[in-house]
């Protein structure tokens, strides 16, 4: 039976090692935290158990600002989505409505 044993505390970083996959959020206002908590802390635990950060992640929005989630919560972003590094999968996170400011702009980044 293998050893699932887990490792000690480490620091988190959002840089996954060479070889591992970038993961991107893009946010508009109003998504959901608790969707983006439950797939960061994901990521995070697998990094934990592998022990080594095989998975990073990196916020996006339409214009690098803070984005308002639904609770209420506003959240730093690392990028706007004109300046996204390449990742992996990016994941697209929008409230209730897909009618969001920057919208077009957001759109011509997925495009290119």
């Amino acid at each position: 039976m293998p050893n699932l044993t887990v490792p000690s505390e480490r620091p988190v970083t959002n840089d996954p090692v060479q070889g591992g996959r970038q993961f991107g959020f893009l946010l508009v206002d109003k998504f959901s935290m608790f969707s983006l908590a439950a797939a960061i802390d994901t990521f995070r635990s697998a990094n934990r158990l592998l022990g080594r950060d095989f998975y990073g992640w990196t916020t996006v929005s339409a214009d690098g600002d803070a984005v308002m989630a639904s609770n209420g919560l506003p959240l730093k972003i690392d990028y706007a989505v004109a300046d996204l590094p390449p990742v992996d999968i990016l994941f697209v996170s929008v409230g209730l409505t897909t009618e969001f400011p920057g919208k077009s702009k957001v759109l011509a980044a997925l495009r290119s």
